[in-house]
């Protein structure tokens, strides 16, 4: 049996939208051993309620992505995963980014599949395209996420003071992302941009 820790994040931090993310000290455990055959989750915790006993979350998503690179028959050899849950779901706290990355370190730790962080992040992308929340959830601290002319995902972290602290407003009411976004004007003023620009430099020199 392996243990996985992985820490919630917070994104789009004030001006920096979809390129700032920071790892927060809320997480989602995972215990994974292996089993006779099949696929197994067992969700405890926050969310509980609607993943119960099933493999079709992401965590068993982003964990059969890993299984397949080595050719995983289940019916020979399958995947037994506990979770135990502290990260609010649809809160904004990047719930799905830490069931990605749990699923996806678990499986390649359990069965000793070697993998850069940069082949993680790519499987991880395939389910989940916020950079700014799965970056961050692998990686951990505050990260500047971007990408290169050539699609390629690069990252940086930026050091914070010891003795930050975050407050968190978490409400009673649930959004869905995608939902969330389609409200987002596809364009705005130049003079707008500029503004965001300047303000997300700003925060990144004030920490």
């Amino acid at each position: 049996m392996i243990k996985i820790r992985v820490p919630a994040t917070t994104a789009n931090l004030g001006p920096g939208f979809d390129c700032l993310g920071l790892a927060l000290k809320l997480y989602l455990n995972l215990e994974i051993e292996e089993i006779e055959k099949g696929l197994v989750i067992e969700y405890h915790g926050e969310g509980a309620e609607k993943f119960s006993v099933k493999k079709d979350t992401l965590i068993g998503k982003s964990a059969e992505l890993v299984l397949k690179k080595i050719g995983w028959d289940k019916s020979k050899k399958g995947l037994k995963i506990k979770a135990f849950n502290q990260i609010p779901i649809t809160r904004g706290l990047g719930s799905s980014a830490s069931a990605i990355i749990g699923g996806i370190v678990g499986a390649a730790r359990l069965c000793n599949i070697n993998l850069t962080n940069q082949e993680m992040l790519e499987l991880a992308l395939s389910l989940e395209g916020h950079m700014d929340n799965i970056v961050p959830a692998l990686i951990g601290g505050l990260i500047l996420v971007y990408k290169t002319g050539q699609e390629e995902i690069k990252w940086a972290r930026i050091e914070t003071p010891l003795d930050l602290r975050i407050v968190l407003a978490i409400p009673e009411f649930t959004l869905n992302t995608e939902e969330m976004r389609k409200v987002l004007p596809q364009k705005v003023a130049l003079s707008e941009a500029i503004f965001n620009l300047s303000r997300t430099a700003l925060l990144v020199n004030a920490l």
